[in-house]
């Protein structure tokens, strides 16, 4: 995702091991599924990291940066709004 870039519309990204990819802006209430793999999220004004694996969600409930890496090969799915975290893949 571009720097300065809010999530307007569903966004997937697949990620190699150790990358990172920069969510600017405010985008409280956009949530970040993982589909596959695993990965950390550190999002500014919140002092804990969040770790998601596969079928994890994690909802963005600060405005500011919002960096994710990729601890294995991922792919994740960024939603513009807080539509559902209970996401089944069966």
């Amino acid at each position: 995702m571009k720097a300065g870039t809010q999530a307007r519309e569903l966004i997937t990204l697949r990620m190699e091991a150790s990358s990172l990819t920069r969510i600017e802006g405010d985008n409280r209430g956009s949530v970040i599924v993982c589909l596959n793999g695993s990965c950390w999220i550190t999002q500014e004004g919140d002092l804990e990291d969040h770790f998601i694996d596969s079928a994890e969600c994690f909802t963005i409930d600060q405005r500011g940066l919002v960096i994710v890496q990729a601890l294995q090969e991922t792919e994740i799915f960024l939603t513009p709004v807080a539509r559902v975290c209970s996401w089944n893949p069966t």
